[in-house]
């Protein structure tokens, strides 16, 4: 009997430890679990930080058409030709603006590293971009001139920031 109360006693011992490591171990894959759920998680990227996907320039340039055709009351002779003109020299704008924006990505990557000479062509860039923007938009829009009528040129460059205001703020929206 004493040896059958040692038996009864290791045998309820080791079952007593399989039930506690069946724990743990069931434990342990509930912490595997959940550290793998969130490891994706965060790996995979929200919904919130995702930028919407850039237009297409070919979507822009058709949207600014109808734009424009709508604000200036435009032909649509007078708008397939303007786009023509317009399309160039957005183009063009955007060259002069991405100039700049490579250095300015550069001096907001160094932080507070940026020393005065670096700053001070930047400055200059800026402001030489923004004189030759203003040359361009005088060269096209005198060629402007050419296919619409003077009262619908002069609306012309509010259209155009309507547009633009209107096109950003639904980008963001």
């Amino acid at each position: 009997p004493k040896e059958h109360v040692k038996l009864v006693l290791l045998e309820t011992a080791r079952r007593s430890l399989e039930f506690k490591q069946r724990q743990m171990n069931l434990r342990l894959y509930a912490l595997i679990a959940l550290l793998g759920t969130q490891v994706l998680a965060f790996a995979a990227p929200s919904e919130r930080n995702q930028r919407p996907a850039r237009p297409s320039k070919e979507l822009i340039q058709k949207e600014k058409k109808a734009f424009l055709t709508k604000e200036l009351s435009l032909t649509a002779k007078e708008a397939d030709d303007l786009m023509l003109i317009i399309n160039e020299l957005d183009g063009k704008r955007f060259a002069l603006w991405k100039s700049c924006y490579s250095t300015r990505r550069r001096m907001k990557s160094r932080g507070g590293s940026i020393t005065d000479a670096e700053y001070e062509k930047y400055f200059t860039q800026v402001m030489d971009n923004r004189v030759q923007e203003a040359e361009l938009e005088r060269t096209y829009y005198t060629k402007c001139k050419e296919v619409i009528p003077i009262h619908k040129l002069v609306k012309l460059e509010r259209a155009n920031r309507a547009f633009a205001r209107q096109f950003m703020q639904r980008q963001h929206n």
